[in-house]
């Protein structure tokens, strides 16, 4: 029974590692439909997936490029999966193309500055028995040095786009989609494009239209890509008055996503008036990514004079988290000397979250006493 059942285990091992290659199908090299515009490339993976009866499902796929910070990425629906260690530039290109291959999880602060051209795929999932002049089920989009699922459906690759011609095919499938996430997902990639108008308009329509929340919320935090005060002031208005809640503190987010002086300024006055619990906490821990003596300081005032307990510790916890200053100190003299109890509880909480030596002698200390 043992030798049975290690004899299966292996053959099961072997055939995973056999697993043949995820198929791409291309445009032949030299064909002049290579450079011709995406809605042409697009009717040629209509015939291409007709005439090879991709039966089992398909994607059909093209890329943008785009400007982006060299560890930085984006990425909506890419598999991870295990079975599968190739990235899709592996994948399209072989593996002797490595340009931007993710190492690691998180992002590294000191590359923000660095920027690199990369290519971001965009693709299209037909389901099974389906042709491309139907409704995708599904829309994915990442950078090409991301793992993709290499044991699915073949790939119909249409080669790089421009920006204007990826935005208008994103914007007609979203017009023709009933899917909430099929729709928000587009509203994402839509935000990873260069500025464009088409692109704006529809951001704009969902936000102040009658569409589903979840989407409104996407919306809103999508338009602050757009850093411009015409934006910045629609985001504003949005944050202070928008219907739904959700919506309103995900417009904060939005306005968080710009990095001019007025956004700051529009986040100060969210945190300090804003009649809504969760714009004002949104805002406050929006702050912490400024490091801007006016973000520092009306962090500081609401920690030491607002009467909402919850939103003081959410300020504290964004001072602690702004790279200007050292927040040890201030800390130590919250944790020994802040009137309220709660806030100083939470001080002692965040001393103990770090390794710094001054943190765990402050710390000794008050146990002392």
């Amino acid at each position: 029974m043992c030798l049975r059942l290690f004899f299966t285990l292996n053959v099961v091992v072997l055939s995973l590692l056999k697993l043949p290659a995820q198929e791409v199908i291309r445009i032949p090299a030299g064909d002049p439909l290579s450079q011709a515009s995406l809605a042409d490339r697009w009717t040629w993976a209509q015939k291409e997936a007709r005439q090879r009866k991709l039966q089992q499902g398909f994607w059909v796929g093209f890329s943008v490029g785009r400007l982006m910070e060299e560890g930085s990425f984006f990425n909506t629906h890419f598999s991870e999966s295990r079975q599968s260690p190739k990235t899709l530039e592996e994948i399209l290109y072989g593996t002797d193309r490595q340009s931007h291959r993710r190492t690691r999880d998180h992002f590294d602060p000191s590359e923000r500055y660095r920027r690199v051209q990369k290519d971001i795929a965009i693709l299209f999932r037909f389901q099974p028995h389906a042709d491309v002049s139907r409704k995708p089920e599904k829309v994915s989009a990442g950078t090409i040095g991301l793992s993709f699922d290499a044991l699915e459906y073949p790939i119909v690759w249409l080669g790089g786009v421009s920006h204007e011609e990826s935005v208008t095919l994103l914007v007609t499938h979203y017009d023709n989609s009933s899917s909430i996430d099929f729709k928000s997902t587009i509203l994402g990639i839509l935000s990873w494009h260069e500025r464009s108008t088409k692109a704006y308009e529809l951001l704009t329509k969902v936000l102040n239209g009658p569409d589903a929340e979840d989407l409104r919320k996407k919306a809103a935090l999508f338009l602050g890509e757009f850093d411009d005060n015409v934006t910045l002031e629609l985001l504003q208005q949005a944050a202070e008055s928008d219907r739904s809640s959700a919506v309103a503190e995900n417009a904060v987010l939005g306005i968080s996503r710009m990095e001019s002086e007025s956004a700051v300024d529009v986040l100060v006055k969210l945190a300090k008036n804003s009649k809504r619990d969760g714009v004002r906490k949104k805002a406050v821990h929006s702050l912490s990514r400024f490091a801007s003596e006016k973000a520092v300081s009306t962090l500081q005032d609401i920690v030491y004079n607002d009467k909402d307990v919850e939103l003081q510790k959410q300020a504290l916890y964004a001072l602690s988290r702004i790279k200007k200053d050292d927040p040890i100190p201030q800390l130590i003299s919250l944790a020994r000397s802040h009137t309220n109890s709660e806030v100083r509880k939470y001080a002692i909480y965040l001393l103990g979250q770090s390794k710094d030596e001054r943190a765990l002698d402050a710390l000794i200390d008050l146990v002392k006493k």
